[in-house]
């Protein structure tokens, strides 16, 4: 699997059907809704790839990431291991550059939300702003991450990267207080090797080095 794992360009959004369930992450292309249903095309803030008058630099219209962590005993993160890298794509899902290093501020252990059993544990983060010339600016933001229930409708895109049938626990997101979605998963070495399975449905999530990795691109709204 590459260091980012989901350029594999899959547009997809499965809309939420069910308290407790999280959709997929929005994308350009048809809805499927959790009834298998397709739908028109309603992703409104997907087509923003194309270089506006003045600006050097394309407005990106994806974005994937893959964090990295080290976890203690106690619920919270080792501090200065988290490394997280995004990468940015125009509406074609073509790379704008390589990937971004963004700072990771701040991270604390948060309630999850009441109506997303899935999620076993859930950290806050503050992200840094990142600069580089030629590329688009990461703006700062606050994100929520968490690790828990792995959710086989990314079973199509984890098979493209090789790992199906291993055992791993799902990635969620929120932006900025936006809704939870399920994008990626959630590993340690171990994991990935086919070596260790699951061996937590709540949390802690046991003390070790982890890699989360996005298998869908989020769509920058």
């Amino acid at each position: 699997m590459s260091a980012l794992a989901s350029g594999y360009g899959w547009n997809m959004l499965l809309i939420l059907g069910a308290v407790g369930c999280s959709p997929l992450a929005p994308h350009k292309g048809d809805t499927l809704s959790s009834s298998g249903a397709t739908a028109s095309d309603t992703t409104s803030a997907t087509d923003t790839g194309s270089t506006l008058t003045g600006l050097s630099e394309p407005l990106p219209a994806y974005y994937s990431f893959q964090l990295s962590f080290d976890q203690r005993d106690d619920d919270a993160w080792e501090p200065g291991t988290a490394r997280l890298s995004v990468r940015e794509f125009d509406s074609d899902e073509n790379p704008l550059c390589n990937p971004l290093p963004v700072p990771v501020d701040l991270v604390s252990v948060d309630t999850v939300p009441g109506d997303q059993p899935s999620i076993y544990e859930w950290w806050a983060l503050r992200l840094g702003t990142v600069e580089v010339e030629g590329c688009p600016e990461w703006t700062a933001r606050n994100w929520h991450v968490g690790f828990g229930a792995y959710d086989p409708r990314l079973d199509a895109m984890l098979d493209a990267g090789g790992l199906l049938g291993a055992e791993l626990y799902g990635l969620y997101l929120e932006e900025e207080d936006g809704p939870v979605y399920v994008l990626g998963y959630v590993a340690d070495s171990a994991m990935l090797a086919g070596g260790t399975g699951l061996t937590v449905d709540s949390a802690p999530l046991p003390a070790g080095s982890y890699t989360a990795v996005t298998l869908i691109q989020m769509s920058v709204l």
